[in-house]
C-alpha cells in the first residue's frame, strides 16, 4: 500500500470558526460546495442532525461521467477546531481531515486529504487523477469561501 496527501488551504472572511465548524462537519451539506456533483445522506445511526465519531453516511460524487460511491464515517470531531471523516471508494482509501483557526476577521481553515492506495490505484491516481482532484479540491474551498462569505 501506498499513501499520498493533498492540502487545501483558504481563509473565510468575516465568520467564526464556529459558523465554519457546524457548516463543514455537516456532510449531508458538501455537496452546496463540492467542485464535482455530490450527495451524501446519512445513514440510519447518524439521523439525528447532531455530528459525532462513528456516524456513517453514504456518498454519491460524479466526476467527469464516472460515478463514485463511497461510505463514510466521522472519525473526529472537535467543535470550532478540528473535524475529520474516513471512507472507501474505486480509487482507494481516504481520510479528510478539517482544522480551523481563528484568524484577524475570519477563519483560517485547512483541509488535508490522506490517501492510501494500492500500487494499481496509486499509478492511476498518479497519472489520472491528480490533475483532476488537485485542482477539484483548490475549486471546492473557493467554493466554500464563496459560499460563506454572502
Amino acid at each position: 500500500m501506498t499513501s499520498t496527501t493533498m492540502r487545501f488551504d483558504t481563509v473565510i472572511n468575516g465568520r467564526s470558526p464556529q459558523d465554519v465548524f457546524e457548516y463543514v462537519s455537516d456532510l449531508t451539506r458538501h455537496g452546496e460546495w463540492a467542485a464535482n456533483p455530490l450527495e451524501i445522506t446519512a445513514n440510519q445511526n447518524s439521523a439525528n442532525g447532531v455530528p459525532s465519531v462513528g456516524q456513517t453516511f453514504t456518498s454519491a460524487a460524479t466526476v467527469r461521467s464516472l460515478s463514485f460511491d463511497a461510505q463514510l464515517t466521522i472519525t473526529a470531531y472537535e467543535p470550532n477546531s478540528r473535524f475529520s471523516f474516513s471512507g472507501e471508494d474505486s480509487t482507494g482509501k481516504f481520510e479528510h481531515h478539517f482544522s480551523f483557526k481563528a484568524v484577524d476577521g475570519g477563519t483560517a481553515v485547512s483541509r488535508q486529504i490522506n490517501f492510501t492506495l494500492s500500487a494499481m490505484q496509486w499509478i492511476i491516481f498518479t497519472i489520472l487523477y491528480i490533475p483532476v482532484r488537485k485542482p477539484a479540491g483548490n475549486r471546492a474551498l473557493e467554493l466554500l469561501k464563496e459560499k460563506l462569505e454572502r
